[in-house]
């Protein structure tokens, strides 16, 4: 592939932010919805709950078949089959009869949905200098942030002016323009490679080596532990801000996004620091600091009935810290695969969401009438990747310094 100019490569990072916004789009769109859905369904929380949980589900395990493939046929036509897919199962989701139905629905549209991050984070690896990875999902985290922003807003703006349906019937539109966006636009940045085997005990010896990876682990594993705290709190808070704090569906949309420009923030905040400190000296003292977020989180729970800013301080304070693990740890745990960088990227992605998805089925799992199935698990995500973060480190420190240009 031919250099970027500056322009394409502009343009690019907005595709491949727009891709990685599936995801957030899903989830956060539809989160002031439980309530109408519940409702509608005449079940409970929980089970509605369920459906976020399924829906992580398919992320992670589609992105496990994605990775060979994107491999074998190069980035662009897996991309479009997983978004046909997810558009699909858009549509599918608005006519669901039942919640079990919607629950299943919703595990097809991961499926499809998830192949925009492997994409992503695929292409990044290949375009750009490992002096510059850090930087770039900075960016990708930026303007994937926009979609926590806006999306409960206008999701509580869609359920009550059309129903909870109407949600669904967009996010298969926004799939549809992205579709025709990669057509036009997304360059052959890697071509078909015939080498590649998509036999299963060739495609599961690439995992299993990629899973041995001590380097890889440590950074996957700590980010992937970061996000799944983020997770439980995107799971726990619809029940936790409108039924606990006593806020309306539209007052949910603007104090979800207050708390998640904390992710935004800390994440540019770690973009910006990159000119100064390494990606490992990031790390460390963010996942720190998260851990004793955490704990004071948890902590907080006990005065939430003295009023809700004693649990929002210390939730938006994690919710930055958070922001600056990821995006340094994507790029140390990717920057040394020279070779099937799709099954990297895809494994690196799978471990995200299986851990996500694990962590946030414990919030429903665990309901009660409190804010504590939603803090403790955040909490415990905190400390374990803390944990491991210089637990894996401790024996071989691995000095890499991933730096922004200019």
């Amino acid at each position: 592939m031919k250099e970027l100019t500056k322009k394409q490569e502009t343009l690019l990072i907005f595709l491949l932010g727009a891709l990685t916004a599936i995801a957030p789009f899903s989830i956060d769109m539809y989160l002031p919805s439980f309530p109408a859905i519940t409702e509608y369904f005449k079940t409970d929380i929980a089970k509605v709950e369920l459906s976020l949980t399924f829906y992580f589900a398919g992320i992670a395990v589609g992105q496990l078949f994605y990775g060979p493939l994107i491999d074998r046929f190069g980035r662009k036509k897996p991309l479009l089959v997983g978004i046909f897919l997810y558009a699909l199962a858009s549509i599918g989701c608005s006519v669901a009869p039942n919640i079990d139905s919607l629950i299943w629905i919703r595990l097809l549209q991961g499926l499809g949905g998830c192949v925009g991050m492997v994409a992503a984070n695929t292409i990044v690896r290949d375009v750009f200098p490992a002096d510059r990875t850090a930087r770039v999902f900075s960016l990708l985290i930026l303007i994937m942030g926009v979609a926590p922003m806006v999306a409960p807003t206008l999701g509580g703006i869609f359920v009550a002016s059309f129903g909870w349906q109407f949600i669904f019937l967009v996010l298969a539109l926004f799939s549809v323009m992205l579709f025709f966006w990669v057509v036009a636009f997304l360059p052959t940045v890697v071509g078909p490679d015939t080498s590649v085997s998509l036999k299963p005990n060739v495609i599961l010896g690439k995992y299993i080596f990629v899973s041995k990876d001590r380097i890889f682990l440590r950074y996957a594993l700590a980010g992937s532990f970061t996000l799944a705290g983020l997770f439980c709190y995107v799971a726990g808070s619809p029940f936790v801000i409108i039924h606990l704090m006593g806020f309306t569906p539209g007052q949910f949309g603007i104090v979800f996004a207050v708390n998640t420009s904390g992710f935004l923030l800390g994440s540019q905040v770690g973009r910006i620091l990159l000119s100064r400190y390494t990606s490992d000296q990031i790390i460390s003292t963010a996942s720190f600091c998260l851990a004793v977020s955490g704990v004071l989180l948890l902590g907080s729970v006990f005065l939430l009935s003295v009023s809700p800013y004693f649990y929002l301080a210390p939730l938006y304070f994690f919710l930055f810290f958070a922001g600056c693990i990821p995006p340094n740890a994507n790029a140390l745990a990717l920057q040394h695969f020279t070779s099937n960088v799709g099954s990297a990227s895809a494994f690196l992605g799978f471990l995200q969401m299986f851990i996500g998805s694990v962590a946030t089925a414990g919030v429903g799992y665990f309901h009660i009438d409190s804010a504590l199935p939603m803090a403790a698990p955040m909490a415990v995500c905190a400390l374990v990747s803390l944990a491991i973060y210089h637990g894996l480190g401790a024996k071989r420190k691995v000095e890499v310094n991933v730096k922004a240009l200019g």
